[in-house]
């Protein structure tokens, strides 16, 4: 079923909240015009890549399971602060004003709740994203092991991180109990 414009408007007002006027559409010609060039690259590939998702991934022969799993709607995407360190020019946000975990504009303060979440919608994947998840980097590894040890190798986690805070140490730390 599809969903009306008004319908959509009105789900991410909710979902961005106060950040939603600071976010920037684009205009319906720039919509016509990148659709135009989206099916230009569709046909000139249409015969020599591997087609999924219904046809929004070029090439599904070696997605990460990350990818499989958001194409899947088969995720989680936890936004652990809504704080960041860089200014990125695609990013649709501020990012400037500490927030709990948070997903789909429900928070998680504790990791248990989280897991729960995730076991209630059966989530194959978890990504955790930020702002910067190096920001706070003791929460987002409490979160990350945490949800680690409950699932193990049952469900894919993976995480976003500009890189500017990471360092050998700190990569290390996520890796050193499952490797």
């Amino acid at each position: 079923m599809k969903s009306e414009p008004k319908q959509i408007i009105e789900q991410n007002k909710e979902e961005f909240s106060e950040f939603y006027d600071s976010l920037r559409f684009v205009s319906p010609d720039e919509a016509y015009k990148a659709s135009l060039k989206r099916d230009e690259l569709v046909n000139y590939l249409q015969y020599t890549a591997e087609w999924g998702f219904n046809r929004t991934k070029v090439d599904c022969s070696m997605l990460s399971p990350g990818c499989r799993a958001c194409g899947e709607g088969s995720w989680s995407c936890l936004f652990i602060n809504n704080i960041c360190n860089a200014n990125c020019f695609y990013c649709p946000t501020s990012q400037n004003e500490y927030s709990e975990p948070t997903t789909q504009t429900v928070q998680f303060p504790d990791v248990e709740d989280y897991i729960a979440y995730i076991h209630e919608f059966g989530f194959k994947g978890v990504s955790i994203s930020g702002g910067e998840p190096f920001l706070t980097f003791d929460k987002t590894l409490h979160f990350v092991k945490r949800i680690k040890e409950e699932f193990k190798e049952g469900i894919y986690l993976w995480l976003y991180t500009n890189g500017i805070l990471a360092d050998r140490e700190k990569l290390r730390w996520g890796l050193l109990d499952y490797y």
